[in-house]
């Protein structure tokens, strides 16, 4: 999460020095108008300034609360990709119990997840390509025509039905609570 303080901290600059030199354009021409009244002899001529640094920062505000809406949305979308490529590989694994075209897609999204998330899902997708893994190997010793009718392939069968079990409770029910946090537009950070 460090990483995205420092994205913050640098749109935050990044705002900042846009209205700064905005003020500094708008100064000059302000005070170009301050000597064209003082030469005219208006009265008014001295409340220019107060008013353009008000005016100044009011944009420079608006430029930073724009800059940080724009993080929290690209954050989002970001985020909403590994869910999506989660709930993809769950519907796979609901619908055909095996994973192979979403697979490549999982961990190719979920790569960045350790940037993107706390630890907590940073974990839970470990947990799941773990999972994955061992659902490969269940499912490839069970296709196995060496394999016999026995104790292993009743062990394995066990097993890959506990697994599946566990994936249709994270499609069903879990993946959406894991994921609310994080995916609330309103509470994005």
């Amino acid at each position: 999460m460090n990483i995205l303080k420092d994205i913050n901290k640098l749109k935050s600059i990044r705002a900042f020095w846009l209205g700064f030199v905005l003020a500094i354009i708008v100064y000059c021409f302000i005070g170009t108008l301050i000597l064209i009244n003082i030469k005219y002899n208006n009265p008014f001529g001295g409340l220019a300034l107060p008013i353009l640094g008000i005016i100044t920062t009011y944009i420079a505000y608006q430029q930073y609360k724009i800059n940080k809406y724009q993080l929290k949305l690209s954050l989002y979308s970001k985020r909403f990709e590994i869910f999506n490529s989660i709930r993809d590989l769950l519907i796979e694994i609901y619908q055909k119990a095996r994973v192979k075209n979403t697979y490549s897609n999982f961990i190719i999204k979920t790569d960045d997840s350790n940037f993107l998330f706390n630890q907590d899902i940073v974990s839970y997708v470990e947990e799941m390509r773990l999972k994955i893994n061992k659902l490969n190997f269940i499912n490839d010793r069970l296709d196995d025509q060496n394999l016999s009718i026995g104790e292993e392939r009743t062990k394995l069968s066990k097993e890959k039905y506990d697994l599946l079990g566990w994936f249709h409770d994270e499609l069903n029910i879990n993946i959406h609570n894991r994921f609310h946090d994080y995916l609330n537009i309103n509470n994005v950070k």
